[in-house]
């Protein structure tokens, strides 16, 4: 499986209609981006847990601001990007963050 680079997904897509449409391929394209994003991501998650727990561990861990493990620093920025790109491209604008529940 090639590996999940920020480079590879764009945040935003500048060529979206102001309405919000996209062409099929682009969209198609987006979806296949973020099931790449989340198979890397479920590669990083501890036995048992969930993309809703990771998600309340991601927000306990940004928090921190002491010196993060390779690992959890690496599964951070992970969570973030896409987080980031499921907000940017599979919510409504100015929707907010989806809250998270534990």
């Amino acid at each position: 499986m090639a590996a999940f680079h920020l480079r590879q997904v764009p945040l935003c897509n500048a060529s979206s209609g102001i309405d919000g449409d996209i062409t099929e391929s682009d969209a198609l394209e987006r979806i296949a981006n973020a099931l790449k994003a989340r198979e890397q991501l479920l590669a990083l998650l501890d036995e048992g847990e969930t993309i809703s727990d990771a998600r309340a561990r991601f927000t306990h861990m940004a928090r921190y601001r002491g010196t993060l493990a390779p690992a959890d620093a690496r599964f951070v920025v992970l969570m973030f990007a896409f987080e980031r790109m499921l907000d940017a491209h599979f919510r409504k604008p100015r929707k907010g963050r989806l809250p998270v529940v534990a």
